[in-house]
C-alpha cells in the first residue's frame, strides 16, 4: 500500500510540473560572417593595407558570396541545407585560391600611353573610364583640351574616341580589362598603374567619370565644369567641385569612402540618399529631410546642384573653409 501511495505521489508531482522544453539554439546563418568580412575589408583600407589585393578580390568574391548566401536561404529549412551550404562555400574558397595563384601579377607588365588633344571648339564633353589604379584629374596650362599620361597594366588596353557631338568636342578614354585583376599573394600593386590627366580650364565642360578599382583624386576647382557625373567603383575618392559657375553634379558612390568638397564661395543644394552605407553633409546649410540648401542658393551666380547616392561605404560632403 505504501509503495502504491508513493507511486501515485510521484505521478501527481509529475503531472503538476509542466514539461520543460529545452531552448533550441538557432544558427545565425551566414550574414554575421558577411558583415565581419566587410568590416575586415574596410579596416584594412583605413590602415592603408588595401594595395595588396583586398579591393581587387572584391570584384570576384562578391558574386560568389551572394551565390552562397542565396543557396543558404533557400535550403536552410532542409536537413541537408547546412551541409550543402558549407560544401559550396568550401568549393568557392578552394576555386578562388587555386585560380588566383595562377593569375599573373598586374605589376611588371605595365605600359604608358600619352594623350594630347588640341582644343578646337567652344565647349567639350569628356568621358573617362579607368579600370584599375590611381586616377588624378585637374586643370592644365598647356592650352590643350586634354593631356597627360595613362599607365596601363598588362591586362588592359586603351580605347580612344575623339570627335564632335553637335557643337561640342568629344573625348572618350576607356581602359578595357582582359581577365581579372585578382591576385591574393601580394604581387599586385595598384600604385604602379594609373591615369594623370589635365583638362582645359578655358571652355565649359561636361565631364563623366566612371572609376574601377583604386584611389581617385578629382580636383575641378579651376575648371568650367557645367555638368558632372561620377560613378565610383571600389576604393577611396576625393572630389573637389568647381569654385565658380552654375554646376549640376551627381555622385554615385560604390564600395569605399567618397569625400566631396564644395568651395566656400559656391552656394549649394545637396540631395543625399544612402543605401547600405551613410551620407554626412557638413556646412552652413538648412536641412529639410534629405535636402541641404545654403542661404541665397536660388539667386547665386555660383551654385551647385548636387545629388549624392551612396552604395556600400560612406560619403561625406563638406563645405571648404569652415
Amino acid at each position: 500500500m505504501n509503495d502504491m501511495n508513493r507511486n501515485l505521489s510521484r505521478q501527481d508531482d509529475s503531472a503538476a510540473k509542466p514539461p520543460q522544453n529545452k531552448p533550441t539554439r538557432r544558427h545565425p546563418g551566414l550574414w554575421p560572417f558577411v558583415l565581419i568580412l566587410i568590416g575586415v575589408v574596410f579596416l584594412l583600407d583605413n590602415l592603408g593595407l588595401s594595395t595588396w589585393g583586398v579591393w581587387n578580390a572584391l570584384e570576384v568574391w562578391w558574386p560568389l558570396t551572394l551565390i552562397v548566401i542565396g543557396v543558404d536561404l533557400l535550403s536552410r529549412s532542409q536537413p541537408w541545407g547546412r551541409p550543402l551550404t558549407l560544401g559550396l562555400a568550401a568549393l568557392a574558397v578552394g576555386f578562388m585560391a587555386i585560380w588566383s595563384f595562377n593569375q599573373p601579377a598586374t605589376s611588371g607588365n605595365s605600359s604608358t600611353e600619352t594623350v594630347s588633344q588640341p582644343l578646337t571648339t567652344a565647349r567639350a564633353e569628356i568621358e573617362l573610364n579607368p579600370s584599375v589604379g590611381r586616377l588624378e584629374v585637374g586643370a592644365n596650362n598647356s592650352g590643350k583640351l586634354i593631356d597627360g599620361t595613362l599607365e596601363l597594366s598588362g591586362k588592359e588596353r586603351l580605347e580612344r574616341e575623339f570627335g564632335t557631338r553637335g557643337t561640342a568636342q568629344f573625348v572618350r578614354l576607356e581602359a578595357v580589362t582582359q581577365g581579372s585583376f585578382i591576385n591574393l599573394h601580394g604581387l599586385s600593386d595598384l600604385n604602379n598603374v594609373g591615369w594623370r590627366l589635365g583638362l582645359s580650364p578655358k571652355v565649359p565642360l561636361t565631364l563623366r567619370i566612371k572609376t574601377g578599382v583604386g584611389e581617385s583624386s578629382l580636383d575641378l576647382t579651376d575648371l568650367k565644369v557645367t555638368e558632372f557625373v561620377l560613378e565610383s567603383g571600389v576604393g577611396q575618392t576625393t572630389l573637389t567641385l568647381p569654385s565658380s559657375g552654375v554646376v549640376t553634379a551627381r555622385v554615385e558612390s560604390g564600395v569605399g569612402k567618397t569625400s566631396v568638397y564644395i568651395p566656400a564661395r559656391m552656394h549649394a543644394r545637396v540631395c543625399a540618399s544612402s543605401g547600405v552605407g551613410a551620407v554626412r553633409v557638413d556646412g552652413d546649410y538648412t536641412r529639410e529631410g534629405d535636402v541641404y540648401t545654403s542661404s541665397g542658393f536660388e539667386t547665386a551666380s555660383s551654385r551647385v546642384e548636387l545629388e549624392v547616392q551612396d552604395g556600400v561605404g560612406r560619403v561625406t560632403v563638406e563645405q571648404s573653409g569652415r
